[in-house]
């Protein structure tokens, strides 16, 4: 059974209902790589992913057997703060030195330094060197390269209650199989103030896995902001948070999946030396 979660379209309706002026006032969004330029990005993650069982007897002594807790729930908590030096543009290109100046993540250690290079608006790892100096693997450079392009808004011309659309696919793994979903993200520029634009982002979640024998219910909602900085063209504050669940039911068991996250983003941007 396939669900789709409308739900964020009505805060979105709602969103619109709060607004006071509809000016005339436009902004050409354009969230770029800008040549000679440094940026202070700090980032803030929480999520909390959940497992719970139900279903027959002999279904929960299996899972029991295989030493799951019923239910499982495992919170993780990450922050760090990366400096970004975007060189000159030459021959249509700028690369760029991002180094993580602060982190208790330690996947992501401090003194990490990523070259990248630019090109139309696209960025491409060159490599990672992690805080021993060591060069990371090029399975990471590639999942990073494809994270990163996933997340591309498209640049352009806007008034108060335009809005754009994305799409990113999410794979979660349940070790027996893999669910496949699509997320949308629908940004709504409320309020153009002080050199800044103001969006509401809501997210719309898709089930997109089919699997014989197996019933899958999606449900979930996201909200957030986002503030565009007008004449810098990047992204100064972001804020999402963001509850979903799946429910699982199949081969005399059933299993509820829930993922909570909590994402903070702010950038500082600057003159290069």
């Amino acid at each position: 059974m396939l669900d789709t979660v409308k739900n964020p379209l009505l805060l979105l309706f709602v969103s619109f209902l709060g607004l006071t002026a509809w000016g005339q006032e436009t902004i050409d969004f354009d969230m770029s790589f800008q040549p000679n330029v440094t940026r202070i990005v700090k980032n803030k993650n929480v999520i909390i992913s959940s497992m719970e069982f139900g279903g027959t007897e002999e279904a929960l002594a299996r899972i029991k057997e295989r030493g799951l807790e019923n239910p499982t729930v495992v919170k993780d908590s990450s922050s760090n703060t990366a400096r970004i030096v975007y060189g000159p543009m030459k021959d249509g290109r700028i690369s760029s030195v991002s180094t993580v100046l602060e982190s208790d993540d330690p996947t992501n250690k401090i003194g990490s330094i990523t070259y990248a290079q630019i090109e139309d608006g696209v960025i491409r790892i060159d490599s990672i060197l992690d805080g021993s100096n060591g060069m990371i693997n090029e399975d990471i450079k590639e999942l990073t390269n494809e994270v990163m392009s996933q997340y591309d808004l498209p640049s352009k011309t806007m008034s108060i209650g335009d809005s754009l659309v994305t799409e990113q696919p999410i794979s979660i793994d349940l070790q027996n199989f893999i669910v496949e979903l699509n997320m949308k993200s629908y940004y709504v520029l409320k309020e153009i103030k002080d050199g800044k634009a103001h969006f509401d982002i809501a997210l719309e979640y898709e089930m997109i896995s089919d699997i014989e024998e197996i019933d899958l219910n999606l449900e979930g909602i996201g909200t957030g902001f986002l503030v565009y900085n007008i004449d810098g063209k990047f992204q100064q504050d972001y804020t999402m948070q963001s509850d979903m669940t799946i429910k699982i039911v199949g081969f005399g068991a059933e299993m509820k999946v829930g993922l909570s996250s909590a994402r903070t983003q702010t950038v500082e941007q600057f003159a290069s030396d």
